[in-house]
This record gives structure tokens, sequence and C-alpha cells, in this order.
């Protein structure tokens, strides 16, 4: 609807990866460019990420709460992930920046990715594996995958009573990758030892039984906000636009409709 009473409209200029949002067919079809900024926050990200896995296992954020509430509860011995296996969920560039991150704390690297980038694998020594499988081996299991209808609730009922009870898992890609009311199941039973969502399946969270668990830590989707990344998202987001205006295309790696890019016979 909002493409079709823009009768003038050129280009969607996203800031950021994700166009989920976006009619990408509708917008091809009238010849309107969509763009992303791929890479512009990735490191942004990839440090949130950490600092996610850091405040569940180590149980920062839930030391804090309780402070919060004027309680001393005395030190809450999380578990350390030095050494741990991680397992990564995606392998573009957040997923390798987050290994970056990751070999910093000696941690074992797991991967899957439906496109397998074996120079990465080689750095890093990581062992790509089936989805199923990296579940069932990985402590901390961290998601860096697009959200399509395909992958929707990627993480299920099912591939949740993969991991072990001692597993967390982590998600700063998008919300429809995890069946929330699942993971609520799994966490509230024991049958998983923590979660971190900055992405959620509705947003504004619809609801907060989540938040009431004592091994859950959730933010509103703040994983690619830095005073440094808005200022690189803006700049190459106008640059995409500006290029249009002026009568040529956007930069090729920002295109999402690339059919747009091929000239026409």
């Amino acid at each position: 609807a909002t493409i079709a009473a823009a009768p003038n409209l050129k280009i969607i200029a996203r800031v950021g990866v994700g166009y989920d949002a976006v009619d990408v067919e509708a917008a091809t079809r009238r010849g309107i460019w969509v763009t992303t900024t791929p890479g512009a926050n990735s490191e942004t990200v990839a440090d949130f990420t950490f600092g996610l896995i850091l405040g569940l296992t180590r149980q920062i954020a839930r030391a804090h709460l309780i402070l919060t509430q004027q309680r001393w509860p005395g030190p809450l011995a999380g578990v350390d992930i030095h050494g741990k296996t991680l397992g990564l969920v995606g392998t573009g560039r957040i997923g390798q920046a987050v290994a970056r991150r990751a070999r910093g704390f000696d941690m074992r690297l797991l991967a899957h990715d439906v496109f397998p980038d074996q120079a990465f694998a080689a750095e890093f020594g990581a062992e790509y594996l089936s989805l199923d499988d990296l579940l069932r081996r990985a402590d901390v299991v961290s998601l860096h995958v697009p959200y399509s209808e395909e992958n929707h609730y990627l993480i299920d009922e099912r591939r949740l009573a993969l991991m072990p009870p001692s597993a967390y898992l982590v998600n700063t890609a998008r919300g429809g990758l995890v069946d929330e009311a699942a993971l609520y199941r799994a966490l509230a039973a024991g049958r998983l030892a923590g979660a971190a969502l900055d992405c959620h399946e509705s947003e504004p969270r619809r609801d907060y039984d989540l938040a009431a668990l004592p091994n859950v830590v959730l933010t509103p989707h703040q994983a690619g906000h830095s005073a440094e990344a808005y200022e690189i998202l803006s700049l190459q987001a106008a640059e995409c636009v500006l290029a249009v205006l002026t009568g040529n295309p956007p930069p090729a790696h920002r295109v999402v409709n690339r059919e747009l890019l091929e000239p026409t016979s």
C-alpha cells in the first residue's frame, strides 16, 4: 500500500541489512531500487552479541536486576565461556566478527551455513555441521542468519530439545527465527540453561513472560545501534539515495533487487 501510494518513489534505502519489512517484488515491478547497508554495523552487532553471551553466562544482568531491587544476593556463580564451544548459525560478516571475538576466549567453533565458507573454516579452525548436529554439540548457540518464510521458527521445539540442558541460546538476528513459546517451556522446565534475545517475534513485545524467568536476558533490538554505527549506516544509505537521484545505480553490493542492475535488451 505504501509503495502504491508513492508514484514518484525511486528508492527504498534501508538502514541496516534487514529488508523483511519491504515488499521487494512490488518495488522491483515498479523499478524502485531496494538497498541495504551490509557490513556497516557488523562489528557493532558482534560486540553486543558477545556482551549478551557474557552477561547471560556469568549472570551479570540477573545480579544487576536483583541489586536494583535493593537486595544483596551474594555472588551468583555463572559458567566460564573460556574453552567452551560456540555454535555459529550463519557465518556471514556478523558471524565471522563474533568468531574473532570468540577466538580471544579460546572457544572452539562450530558453524552452520547454507553456503559454507571454507576459507573461514580454515582460518578459525571452525567445523561446519548440520544445524541439528551443531545444536547437539554447542555450549552457546548464536544466531546470525536473515529471516525468511523458509526459516521461520528455525529454532523450534524439536531443535530446542536437541540442545544440552547446560546450553545457552543467543539471538541478535531476527525474532521470527525462534519459537518463543517453545523457548519459554524449555527454559521454565530446566531443559535449557538460558537465553538472550535482542530480536523478538513481535516488536514491541506483546507479552513479557520470558522476562520473568531468571535465566533470560532481553534487550529491545539494540545490537546494531551505536553512535559510530549510526554515522556509517546513515552515510551509506545516503550514498545510495544520492546515486539514484543523480541518475546512477546504487553500489551493486548494497542492492537487494539485483535484477534492476541487469541491462535491458
